[in-house]
């Protein structure tokens, strides 16, 4: 099964949102992702942006401010228990957004390191 492609002007918005985080670009299920620290906290897949969000409130917050926002589901089935997709034609610049950015950012940078693998 393979992904989605991302969104070239939604990645290029989702990057351009992100001047001035302290973040770091690396690949995840074949798309741009953006991580603060080891935490993955903004990433477009297909035609959505994915945002990690804390547990609680915001969550359902989230879903009610972008209708058609629901949990990242990458595969049918296995949802991101913390990941929610933004449909990327919902997403303007503006307050709104950089606010939802930001609760994103600020939750995944409180995030412990993510412990490694042992070596096989």
């Amino acid at each position: 099964m393979g992904f989605p492609k991302p969104d070239p002007k939604l990645s290029a918005f989702l990057e351009k949102s992100l001047d001035g985080y302290e973040a770091e670009l690396r690949p995840m299920f074949g798309c741009p992702a953006w991580f603060a620290g080891d935490n993955m906290f903004a990433g477009v897949f297909g035609s959505v942006i994915n945002l990690r969000i804390p547990p609680g409130e915001e969550q359902d917050k989230i879903m009610t401010a972008y209708p058609g926002a629901k949990r990242f589901e990458p595969w049918p089935g296995r949802a991101m228990k913390e990941h929610f997709s933004v449909p990327g034609d919902q997403v303007k610049a503006g307050k709104k957004w950089q606010g939802w950015l930001k609760k994103s950012y600020d939750y995944a940078a409180s995030l412990p390191p993510k412990k490694k693998g042992r070596k096989k």
